[in-house]
């Protein structure tokens, strides 16, 4: 008569069940840890947003001495043959242009100005960049905020041409009395008077 044993749990699946010794056959299975699956990971690295070209540089030293009430530093960034342009002033040439500069920043009083260097826009020539700037101060005891979008022509590292453009009533508004002299700040004479008061106040 054949001897029978009881199936231990996890031999082919049963539990309590008797069947003859000589037929059990033990069954391991293998106990796999359940593994998570990991993305692939890629070293990565951190790029600036914003990468200065040098005429991009040039262009931060400038406003930042501008910030600083620097006019010598300002002035050392253009060219000897360098022009301004803007809509009081017509200049050429580095000395006449470190000439103003010199003579607004004594005259503004608690000078603030940020800028911002914009990326390069579709067809400008690699020379060219472009800044905008907000300043604040006091000219002739009156408070003016000033909002310029600048193009600067930049060649070996110097300012070659460079073109303010900011509303010029909306300056002489706040600069000038009577609100711009009761709307006549248009008027040529009125730039010409102005021009003259920079120039010797």
């Amino acid at each position: 008569m054949a001897d029978f044993v009881k199936i231990p749990p996890g031999l082919q699946g049963q539990t309590g069940v008797y069947a003859p010794k000589n037929t059990v056959r033990e069954t391991r299975v293998e106990k796999r840890e359940s593994v998570t699956p990991v993305a692939n990971s890629f070293d990565v690295q951190s790029v600036s947003p914003y990468s200065q070209s040098p005429e991009q540089q040039t262009a931060a030293k400038f406003f930042d001495a501008f910030g600083r009430g620097d006019a010598t530093t300002m002035g050392a960034q253009y060219a000897s043959n360098a022009d301004f342009k803007d809509p009081i002033y017509d200049l050429h040439g580095q000395g006449d242009i470190t000439h103003m500069w010199t003579e607004l920043l004594k005259k503004g009083q608690g000078l603030k100005v940020t800028h911002e260097i914009l990326p390069r826009q579709a067809g400008d020539a690699l020379n060219l960049v472009r800044v905008k700037w907000v300043a604040d101060y006091k000219l002739f005891g009156r408070p003016v905020h000033n909002e310029s979008q600048t193009q600067l022509t930049i060649t070996n590292g110097k300012i070659t041409s460079h073109r303010d453009d900011w509303s010029w009533e909306q300056w002489a508004s706040q600069a000038l009395p009577l609100g711009g002299f009761g709307g006549l700040a248009n008027h040529f004479p009125v730039k010409q008077l102005v021009l003259f008061a920079l120039n010797l106040v």
